[in-house]
């Protein structure tokens, strides 16, 4: 791209010592060097400190505030608004061509349109960028599980979607495509070069949509399009927007075949020719199939456009497909695999900074490729799904795919005014009824033909689903908030053999859990080294430079200090806030406090949760231990911090025995068998109401007569399972896959 000015570095004593600025300046200068045709030589800091001043060329220097951002990782990412660089590619790229002899006065070869508010794409309520790497996006309503306060997503950057922009805007389905950000190295990677070295205009910004409709989730279908009429070039998305794309406003029907009378008018054609081509791949008729016969979704498939073209028609020999892998099929009951990973692993607080492709927010957090993978993979195909079950309930709504290669071919008295993506308004009574309800013909090659002093006009046109409101399904806030809500693992198993697996536990504990295992000190250190996390301090909670609570830590609100998750102040661990004095609990807190480095904040830790602490007053300590730290033996204090552990634990779990198995038969297989006494020793950390309510259970499963300890502690994990919630269930599924038991054929 052609250089526009000069911009000027100088290098001051105080940035003698400024390490990142004087890398930046060495990588400047060395760039510097090899565009003046030098060599790639060697620079060290200390020479460019030497210098006083370094020019180095910056063809965006009169980007606007918002044009332009840098993203604080490592290293640093730096984007670029499409809009803006669109304006730069029509101002500075672009070819003039020569009328006169000042250079304002020389019109560009072609235009290009980059109005910020007038370029329009399809977007979703949650659509948000999967891929930093390609793009940047804001969203100011994106639910994460938090009926009342929904995330904010890089608010600092303009508006995306319409209903960020304007209250008044209800169209929920609509976003402003120049406001998308680029990725500086991936402008560089479309910059591609034909045989000759030259770039492509055209090719370069269809490089740059490809792109984009993946990033975005595959909902999209960006390109640029020529209006040859204007001579502008257009980034359009071909996907339909409902209330956005145009009605039916035409006062015009082309009569394709023969006659027809309106009133009384007689109206005649002056088709010439009319060419049906009907050429279906396999792949392309099998999704035809698919959509007619199983709604229009599955695994894999999006093939809403075929399901709603076929309306009413179903395959007598196919009437339903279901996907090829057995471990894919939804089982009755449950929730859709597209829907459960897109709630617990893109949605929820649990992905809060992987789902932005994220290691991190703060810090020298870096791009993570493995989360921007598995959330393309996983947001993309629930974009599929979703589309596919709200389309059930419009039924006329159409799909994203595009273009169905369908075409007809017309070749009229010569006629000029048409252009490629019009709409072409034609009688189609000669089709089957559903045609003329379901599709639109959209016009994709014009030419003509003069010859033998005849002029006559070719017309290419395609099929594709009604725009308007008979359009892409509309999809609400509702809609994915209800989603998101509803989403999770089975609701109710009937035995211990329909457990999901487990996730996250290493295979060497796998059946670590014996009935021999009965050791105390031994069964809560499992749980600690397994089942339990770190260090949590309110102090954590809060953005050092604001003083806010972090986004993120909005679920701790009510929370306070927490070590293997023993809650200090929700749990009331230490009975100083409420009730009588707990000297165990005191004791495992004191012992806390004397390592972790937060000892003198320990009243207040106390007696304040998460949402009512000071961060002015009480502020994050240099000595302190980090978030999830787990401490380690080479720490000072340890042994004493986990024998008083060991006391606590022991002390609550006799407690809780006491009170709820008394002299119960069950209590003694309880204490004999480590598997259960592992069971309970597990109940005592979800605290007092779980323990009775499963010791209960258990006590109703051995009256009834069940005597066996394998389908005790069956019958035990399955209604722990049914009786929790959400993530609570993985937890169920972690002590299943640590006990070392037979489960029973029924």
């Amino acid at each position: 791209m052609a250089t526009k000015s000069s911009q000027t570095y100088s290098v001051t004593p105080d940035k003698f010592n400024d390490k990142e600025y004087l890398q930046d300046l060495k990588e400047a200068f060395r760039e510097k060097i090899k565009q003046e045709g030098g060599t790639d030589i060697k620079i060290t800091l200390k020479q460019i400190g030497k210098k006083t001043e370094i020019k180095v060329d910056n063809p965006i220097e009169d980007a606007g505030s918002k044009d332009a951002f840098r993203l604080a990782s490592t290293p640093k990412q730096f984007y670029l608004r499409f809009g803006y660089l669109l304006q730069y590619v029509h101002e500075n790229v672009t070819p003039r061509i020569k009328i006169g002899d000042t250079h304002s006065d020389n019109p560009q070869m072609f235009n290009i349109d980059f109005n910020t508010w007038e370029n329009y794409m399809y977007s979703l309520p949650n659509q948000i960028s999967l891929d930093p790497r390609v793009c940047l996006v804001r969203n100011s309503n994106f639910y994460s599980g938090n009926p009342n306060k929904n995330t904010q997503v890089f608010q600092e950057l303009p508006y995306f979607r319409a209903v960020d922009n304007s209250k008044e805007d209800s169209n929920a389905n609509v976003a402003y495509t120049m406001n998308i950000y680029l990725n500086f190295d991936f402008i560089l990677e479309c910059l591609k070069t034909d045989d000759k070295g030259d770039v492509s205009v055209f090719e370069f910004l269809s490089s740059i949509c490809t792109g984009l409709n993946k990033a975005l989730g595959g909902i999209n279908n960006l390109e640029p399009v020529i209006d040859e009429s204007t001579n502008t070039l257009s980034i359009i998305d071909t996907t339909p927007i409902p209330g956005i794309t145009s009605s039916d406003t035409s006062n015009y029907l082309l009569q394709v075949y023969g006659y027809d009378k309106t009133n009384q008018n007689y109206i005649s054609n002056f088709v010439r020719n009319v060419d049906l081509k009907t050429a279906i791949t396999p792949e392309f008729a099998t999704m035809i199939t698919i959509g007619a016969t199983a709604g229009g979704y599955v695994k894999g498939t999006e093939a809403t456009a075929f399901s709603k073209w076929n309306v009413g028609l179903t395959d007598r020999f196919k009437e339903e497909f279901t996907p090829g892998n057995e471990n894919s099929v939804q089982k009755s009951g449950t929730d859709n695999e597209a829907e459960v990973n897109y709630a617990a692993e893109f949605a929820s607080q649990k992905g809060y900074v992987t789902r932005y492709g994220l290691t991190g927010l703060s810090g020298a957090f870096k791009l993570n490729t493995d989360a921007i993978e598995r959330n393309l993979s996983v947001v993309t195909e629930y974009y599929k799904y979703i589309l596919a079950k709200e389309a059930k309930d419009q039924p006329t709504a159409g799909g994203t795919i595009g273009f169905i290669p369908f075409k007809l071919n017309l070749t009229l008295d010569g006629i000029s005014g048409i252009k490629i993506y019009n709409k072409l308004s034609v009688n189609t009574e000669f089709l089957p009824k559903v045609y003329g309800k379901t599709v639109d013909l959209i016009v994709t090659g014009v030419s003509h033909n003069l010859s033998n002093n005849d002029w006559t006009t070719q017309i290419e046109t395609t099929l594709i689903p009604k725009t308007g409101k008979q359009s892409t399904a509309v999809i609400l806030p509702e809609v994915i908030q209800q989603s998101v809500e509803n989403a999770g693992e089975p609701k109710t198993i009937s035995s211990c053999n329909e457990l999901p697996p487990s996730e996250g536990l290493s295979s060497s504990v796998k059946g670590l859990i014996k009935a021999s295992t009965t050791k105390d000190s031994t069964l809560v250190q499992a749980i600690v080294d397994n089942l339990e996390g770190g260090y949590y301090h309110p102090v954590h909670a809060y953005n050092s430079d604001t003083k806010k609570l972090k986004e993120s830590f909005s679920d701790y609100k009510n929370s306070g200090e927490t070590l293997y998750g023993i809650d200090r102040y929700a749990g009331n661990t230490e009975g100083l806030r409420q009730g009588p004095k707990n000297d165990t609990g005191v004791e495992f807190w004191e012992a806390v406090d004397a390592i972790s480095g937060y000892g003198k904040y320990k009243f207040t830790a106390r007696s304040k949760p998460t949402g009512k602490w000071d961060i002015n007053a009480k502020p994050l300590l240099k000595d302190g231990w980090d978030w999830k730290y787990m401490p380690k033996k080479s720490d000072k204090g340890y042994d004493t911090l986990q024998k008083n552990l060991q006391k606590y634990i022991t002390s609550q779990y006799n407690s809780f025995f006491k009170s709820y198995f008394g002299n119960h038969p069950v209590g003694k297989l309880v204490e004999s068998d480590g598997r259960l006494k592992f069971m309970y020793y597990r109940a005592t950390w979800n605290g007092r109401g779980f323990f009775q309510k499963y010791a209960n259970n258990l006590k109703d499963k051995y009256d009834s007569g069940i005597k066996d300890i394998n389908k005790l502690i069956c019958a035990d994990l399955t209604y722990r399972y049914n009786t929790k919630k959400g993530n609570f269930k993985k937890g169920v599924s972690k002590l299943d896959y640590m006990m070392d038991y037979e489960k029973p054929n029924s």
